[in-house]
């Protein structure tokens, strides 16, 4: 089998465990919430103090939540496009660029969502229910490398692409 096919086999693979490690992540949230009333994924002291003295609507506070599980499921939209343009052997094309770029977008939007919006939220509800409430943002740096190291690998291999191109017509 050729490096192509195996290739192809790996991004065909890749996408199938995707798929199933989200299944497992949305079912394992659903389930703890439904059974046990608690939430999995990582939430400020504030929130989880709302969470538990029951002084917070339950909705509310979900709804507060849930630009982060629309971005997990918007990143798994993206990386499955990806792998599946991978799997045709479209590795350069502008489609995989636009993947690219929304995997950039999405995670830009939730580094600020998670670093300023939501604990200016929180901060404002959680002002509401109880008289001492204390601003806590927090910045991943580690998120914000990510990023930078993803938009400018996208930004090299567009360029390597043009250069590609730029070369086929010469010869």
């Amino acid at each position: 089998m050729g490096e192509r096919n195996k290739l192809m086999v790996l991004c065909f693979r890749m996408r199938f465990v995707v798929l199933l490690g989200s299944f497992l992540v949305v079912f394992s949230i659903g389930y703890s919430l439904l059974f046990y009333g608690k939430i999995l994924w990582h939430t400020s002291e504030s929130f989880v103090e709302l969470w538990e003295s029951g002084l917070g609507v339950k909705w509310v506070l979900l709804t507060i939540q849930s630009p982060i599980l629309i971005c997990f499921f918007l990143n798994v939209y993206w990386f499955q496009r990806l792998l599946q343009l991978y799997h045709s052997g479209d590795y350069w094309g502008d489609r995989a660029m636009k993947c690219y770029f929304g995997l950039i977008g999405v995670e830009v939007f939730v580094i600020v969502y998670r670093s300023v919006l939501l604990p200016s939220i929180e901060y404002v509800y959680h002002s509401f229910y109880f008289y001492e409430t204390v601003f806590h943002m927090d910045i991943d740096l580690g998120d914000v490398l990510l990023v930078g190291i993803t938009v400018t690998i996208t930004y090299i291999l567009r360029e390597a692409r043009h250069i590609k191109d730029e070369n086929n017509k010469f010869v």
